[in-house]
């Protein structure tokens, strides 16, 4: 058999067989972007490009859950997909702010837009920046945190790192779920007492406590 791994254990094979998987996360963002550099649209394509990220999200609902976890993967491919899906969605936030500043706020080209936007934002965005948020090196958090301000969630940067990790599984802890409790009761109360919890985390951190 031939050894695919190299001196530091990093199987390249591997790495290449799993690495093209991750490129349908890609539809839904490059959706939004193209989006927003072709506008502005009529009203009834503007509402066709919204349908567009629909099969992947069908899917992503029906298809089968996969479990398998890869050892010996390569980091630096994988950054390339973080990176590049940041970068997208700062591209994509200002190219589509731009795009409401040029041809106007009252269009369905907005609406269109707010949801491809706030959809690429929430597949992928919020996603990327929880990895980075934990990461060692100081611009990868800087740059999660950058995506936590660009969707205004930056206060989970503080709740989650400070708060989350240190109380998870607790009474103490917003973000765990009470036992039997439903979905959205959960939602209900998780978002605003995560805030809360943020607010009294960063007010302890520097003395300002009554």
């Amino acid at each position: 058999m031939i050894a695919t791994r190299d001196i530091a254990g990093v199987d390249w094979r591997e790495t290449a067989r799993v690495w093209p998987r991750y490129l349908l996360m890609y539809v839904i963002p490059v959706t939004a972007l193209a989006f927003v550099l072709t506008a502005p649209h009529p009203w009834y394509l503007a509402i066709v490009w919204n349908f567009i990220p629909t099969p992947l999200k069908l899917l992503d609902a029906k298809g089968i859950a996969v479990r398998e976890n890869p050892e010996g993967l390569a980091r630096a491919p994988f950054d390339v997909h973080v990176y590049l899906l940041a970068a997208m969605q700062l591209v994509t936030l200002g190219l589509f702010g731009a795009m409401v500043a040029e041809h106007g706020f009252w269009r369905v080209d907005t609406v269109v837009g707010v949801l491809l936007v706030g959809g690429a934002a929430a597949n992928s965005t919020i996603v990327i920046a929880h990895e980075l948020i934990h990461r060692r090196e100081r611009i990868a958090r800087l740059v999660g945190r950058l995506l936590l301000v660009s969707v205004f969630y930056e206060h989970f940067y503080t709740e989650h790192v400070r708060g989350h990790h240190v109380r998870v599984g607790t009474p103490e802890d917003p973000a765990t779920a009470r036992f039997g409790e439903s979905f959205w009761h959960f939602y209900r109360r998780t978002i605003p007492a995560q805030f809360r919890s943020a607010w009294r985390l960063e007010t302890a951190r520097l003395g300002d406590v009554d």
